[in-house]
Formats: C-alpha cells, sequence, structure tokens
C-alpha cells in the first residue's frame, strides 16, 4: 500500500462494521481519504465508496493501490475536492451515504487554497455532511 504510514485501532472496528450485511448496497462517503486505506477496505467488503482528498496526488496513489491491491473492478468514485464543498453539494443533490469516514488533518489547504482548521472547520464539516 502505497503512501499508507499506519493503522489506528479504530480501523479494525470500521472494517468488521462495513463487512456486516446490510439488506441493499451499502454506500459509503470517505472523506480526507489519503491514499486509500479505508476506500479499498470498504469497497473489499462489497460497499460503493465515494472517496474525496483535496489533494490530486493522494488520490493518484489511492487509484494506483486499487489496481496494486486486484479492487481495480470494485465501484470507487474518487474525487478531489473540498471536504466541506463536497458535504454541502452531496446534501443538495440529496445524496445519502450509510456511512461517513473522517479522519481530517489538524491542518491543511484544499485544492483552491482553502484553509482547513480542524477546531474551526469541523463543527462547519459536521453540519454540511448532516444531510448526507
Amino acid at each position: 500500500m502505497r503512501g499508507q504510514l499506519g493503522l489506528d485501532s479504530e480501523f479494525n472496528q470500521f472494517t468488521r462494521t462495513v463487512d456486516q450485511p446490510a439488506g441493499h448496497s451499502v454506500h459509503v462517503l470517505n472523506l480526507f481519504g489519503y491514499t486509500g486505506l479505508a476506500s479499498l477496505a470498504a469497497a473489499a467488503s462489497g460497499a460503493m465508496v465515494t472517496h474525496v482528498d483535496a489533494s490530486k496526488k493522494s488520490v493518484g496513489w489511492a487509484r494506483e493501490n486499487q489496481a496494486l491491491s486486484n479492487l481495480a473492478g470494485k465501484p470507487v468514485r474518487w474525487i478531489v475536492d473540498d471536504a466541506i464543498k463536497f458535504g454541502r453539494a452531496e446534501a443538495r443533490r440529496g445524496t445519502k451515504y450509510d456511512g461517513i469516514v473522517l479522519d481530517p488533518p489538524k491542518f491543511g489547504r484544499g485544492p483552491k487554497g482553502e484553509v482547513w482548521e480542524i477546531y474551526k472547520s469541523l463543527p462547519e464539516l459536521l453540519q454540511a455532511c448532516k444531510g448526507c
């Protein structure tokens, strides 16, 4: 897996949760998806995944990791966008997800220079995703 440095302990719980049958196609939104570990684990478990990261380079690595993991046929939408803007747009479109994965950095910049500071931006992101 290219670019992934480690796993958090809660990731084990996430993979067990996604792997549970839901009686329908499970849709997962992964915001701040980085190099795709959570997205690919969800896809391998049968979920339809929307992977969003502000870094074009990270999304490229995630796509490469999909191929390296023999998951090229799994349904993953790869999106380079600002997480808050994307969450708002999905809510406006009425798009619903069964699960949303958030692993935001403490500080970062969006693809158009948007500033992300977790203490200031997280409440706005949660509000944006509330309709998803």
